[in-house]
């Protein structure tokens, strides 16, 4: 018997296979395929994870050990302390502004954006935002936008 140790990421896939008389069937190998696939997918998700906790200021580590309400939390008061109202005068740019194609870009490329520049975001902009941090995360989040149509008595939030 061939004993293969395939690694990805902090998930381990063993395979055992027999050396006499070794055939693999179209069935067998499309679903190894799919196997390997699936596991190469987690591997690039728990890689964007990282890189939106980095963008952060958390720790994987920090993150981990948290229930799922307090995941929660602190991916939203981490992302909080990236948000720029506008309140000064070389704040006043927009990211819609300054980067028109902002909702194609990827999660932790636009928190390195919010650090580094100071950039006015709308609740709109980071309840979008945040509804993309929550779902990149696993968690089915959405937003809400209330408020009289037409006028600046708007608001938009993100659910989760």
């Amino acid at each position: 018997m061939l004993l293969h140790d395939y690694r990805f990421g902090h998930i381990k896939l063993l395979l055992v296979l027999p050396t006499v008389n070794f055939r693999i069937g179209l069935h067998n190998l499309l679903l190894l395929i799919a196997i390997i696939l699936w596991f190469l997918n987690c591997s690039q998700k728990n890689s964007a994870r990282d890189q939106i906790l980095r963008e952060l200021d958390l720790g994987t580590s920090e993150y981990e050990i948290l229930d799922d309400f307090e995941r929660v939390d602190l991916l939203r008061s981490g992302f909080a302390k990236l948000i720029n109202r506008g309140y000064t005068p070389e704040s006043r740019l927009s990211m819609e502004e300054k980067y028109p194609d902002w909702d194609q870009k990827e999660i932790a490329e636009l928190l390195d954006i919010l650090k580094s520049e100071p950039i006015h975001l709308s609740c709109g902009k980071t309840s979008y935002l945040l509804r993309d941090i929550y779902r990149q995360f696993g968690w089915e989040a959405t937003t809400f936008n209330f408020g009289i149509e037409g006028t600046q008595f708007t608001h938009e939030v993100t659910l989760v």
